[in-house]
């Protein structure tokens, strides 16, 4: 089934824009959550159907955010994107900040469930 719904978000991220479409801003919401899907490709293709909606506080970090949902680049990443308020070279502004930082969550929390070892239990 996680390859048809990396199909069908792929059909959905080709799609120019849903402005005008009656399910537009209710199928936000339902990309948003597959953000948190255990499966990195399910998340990048999520990552890309978020581009049709032009969020402000996605398109500007969305090379950061694919490679967050990346396994094998997320530690280097998490090293080079600083988020937080006053940070050296901070590269998140202070207005998109709110919105971005739930879907940064998002994209994480899988990787930190299937920890393991002597932290992650």
């Amino acid at each position: 089934w996680r390859v048809g719904l990396r199909t069908w978000l792929g059909v959905l991220g080709a799609t120019q824009t849903l402005r005008g479409h009656i399910l537009g801003e209710s199928l936000r919401p339902v990309v948003e959550a597959l953000l948190g899907d255990i499966d990195p490709g399910c998340v990048k293709a999520a990552l890309a159907a978020l581009k049709i909606w032009h969020l402000p506080y996605v398109t500007p970090y969305m090379e950061h955010l694919e490679r967050l949902a990346d396994p094998a680049a997320v530690r280097d990443e998490l090293v080079s994107f600083a988020v937080g308020r006053g940070a050296e070279g901070g590269l998140v502004k202070e207005e998109h900040r709110k919105e971005l930082v739930p879907l940064i969550i998002r994209i994480l929390q899988p990787s930190m469930r299937k920890r393991s070892g002597r932290i992650g239990g």
